[in-house]
């Protein structure tokens, strides 16, 4: 009874923050439905096998990621996933953590631990982003041959660039030293502590002993499995390949989205507004990034030659369009996911009762 109490407050909760995106994006969605009167609405049945291959490409990478960590996952069952975490990254706002968290608890389900988890969707993130460098190379080439590009993109381009390499060489670094990630982790803990002690009359504790203790351990954990996956460095390398199918298949739903409304695609500058509209949205407030998103990948298109008008709309139509595809299958297989969830919690916190016993 208190399991299904739970579920239909976590449903409820779901709902809500949906029917909070729909609200702020209502003048958006209205003035895309009346541009689309006129639009070739055939072609937006492209982005059915497109979003589906882009579902393939990340099954396949969890499936290479958690075999590199020596855990053997169902290819059905990381499509699934896939399609629940599409969901949660675009309905829940803070960058992706609310993914981190979902992702540990749903993996617990298939008897993955939580930090092995982490360190998969941790990957998970770094493959993605460090295999759409040489993608991002191509879009500067593209604008190039059609002397398209300014200034903007390449401060843009290269500053996206660098952004990326810095962020996974920071990360290689923490793992790479000895309770590097676990020191860190401490040290700006306490600093925030301090920080928000500074401001208020009460103190508060945010590092107590019991949470140092739960750092120490789980983050020792993950060093460990940091140091199986080093061992097959080759075979990380290789899965970046499914990290270029999945952007490449985003990059091209948001071509097709241009083909529906009779433009053709500026391919150099889609690919630039892409990659620097997904790193700006990971600090917006609004769930899936709406506002921050849409500015930021406008603003590059018009920088690469592309009508100001016409980047807006195919933008607002790329965004009604992964609303249609994310939502809907994602809610699905979310709210089935929450129920099985629930019950594994359950089993798992009577076998602990049971062998504290």
């Amino acid at each position: 009874m208190k399991n299904k109490k739970l579920k239909l407050i976590l449903n409820l909760g779901t709902l809500a923050i949906l029917a909070l995106v729909v609200y702020s994006s209502r003048h958006d969605l209205s003035n895309v439905i009346s541009e689309l009167y006129d639009a070739n609405l055939l072609l937006l049945l492209l982005l059915i096998p497109l979003q589906l291959l882009n579902y393939h490409a990340y099954a396949r990478m969890y499936q290479e990621i958690f075999g590199h960590l020596g855990e053997k996952v169902q290819y059905w069952d990381m499509t699934k996933v896939s399609v629940e975490m599409s969901f949660v990254n675009y309905v829940f706002p803070s960058a992706g953590i609310s993914g981190f968290g979902y992702f540990g608890l749903r993996m617990r389900s298939f008897g993955v631990r939580a930090t092995r988890s982490t360190l998969a969707q941790t990957m998970r993130w770094v493959i993605v982003l460090g295999s759409f460098i040489p993608v991002l190379g191509l879009g500067v080439f593209l604008l190039s041959l059609g002397n398209q590009v300014s200034n903007i993109v390449i401060l843009a381009a290269s500053g996206l660039s660098f952004g990326v390499i810095l962020l996974i060489l920071c990360l290689v670094f923490l793992l790479e030293k000895k309770d590097g990630l676990q020191n860190s982790t401490l040290f700006f803990g306490e600093r925030a502590e301090n920080a928000i002690n500074f401001f208020k009359k009460k103190k508060v504790k945010l590092i107590t002993e019991k949470r140092k203790e739960w750092i120490e351990a789980n983050f020792k954990r993950v060093e460990h499995d940091y140091k199986t996956i080093r061992k097959s460095w080759r075979g990380v390398i290789y899965t970046c390949r499914w990290g270029i199918f999945a952007n490449i298949t985003e990059v091209a739903t948001i071509g097709v989205c241009f083909m529906v409304l009779g433009a053709s695609p500026v391919w150099g500058a889609i690919i630039i507004a892409y990659g620097v509209a997904n790193i700006g949205s990971f600090v917006a407030v609004l769930p899936g990034g709406h506002g921050v998103y849409e500015a930021l990948m406008t603003g590059v298109l018009v920088s690469g030659g592309v009508p100001a008008s016409l980047s807006l709309t195919a933008v607002l139509t790329y965004r009604l369009a992964t609303t249609v595809l994310y939502v809907p299958p994602g809610y699905y297989f979310y709210s089935k996911a929450i129920g099985e969830t629930k019950r594994m919690k359950s089993v798992l916190k009577k076998e602990d009762v049971a062998k504290n016993k």
